[in-house]
């Protein structure tokens, strides 16, 4: 919505930000916005990211945790554009999402190179990755339990596994890890809220 100025009607697909809002490109009018961290729960499947974001879906009111998933089709992955303008449907999203008040939690398979430089980053605090991971034998396991059979995506996933472990801090911004391997999803989504607890309290101390 912040998209289209209230003063002339125009849309703009790229907004100017300031500290207290955005300004609209074309008649400089002002909107003030409240900006909240956009927290962005990844990893491979099977891995767990999808229960701990249920958990917190129905255990922390703190947030609004929800699936990215659930606007996946093929054609974003045909643009080849590294699933750019996927994430940049996702911010805005998000950013309408979070004017009722909360931030979002946004679980899906990412890494920060799919955001970086991408306008509506600005409509955040900051935006924070936490990769969901296990060991090589637990994911096996996992994937069997879940019925993956297809030897391409069991490999594929756990090439994706290890690669949060060998590249957690060479990202930008660098992408916090929870290793889930000896962790029921209580205290997985537990440790979860604690990272994102800590996060508010840097980011927005001053809200209750």
């Amino acid at each position: 919505m912040l998209h289209v100025c209230t003063k002339c009607g125009r849309y703009a697909p790229e907004l100017s930000f300031a500290p207290d809002g955005v300004r609209c490109p074309f008649c400089g009018e002002h909107t003030p916005i409240r900006r909240y961290p956009l927290f962005l729960i990844t990893g491979a499947s099977c891995a767990g990211k999808s229960t701990v974001t249920r958990e917190l879906y129905l255990h922390d009111s703190r947030v609004a945790a929800i699936e990215s998933d659930i606007l996946w089709d093929e054609r974003w992955r045909e643009m080849g554009d590294n699933f750019r303008a996927y994430r940049a449907m996702w911010l805005r999203l998000c950013q309408n999402i979070s004017h009722a008040g909360k931030p979002v939690v946004l679980c899906g398979c990412c890494d920060p190179s799919q955001f970086a430089g991408q306008p509506e980053a600005g409509f955040f605090t900051g935006l924070h990755y936490l990769a969901v991971v296990c060991r090589d034998g637990v994911l096996r396991e996992r994937m069997d339990r879940r019925g993956v059979s297809d030897p391409a995506a069991r490999e594929g996933n756990a090439a994706y596994n290890r690669w949060f472990y060998e590249n957690c801090h060479k990202t930008s911004p660098a992408i916090t890890l929870l290793d889930t391997s000896d962790l029921s999803p209580k205290e997985a989504a537990d440790a979860a809220g604690r990272w994102i607890g800590e996060i508010l309290q840097k980011e927005l101390p001053h809200e209750p």
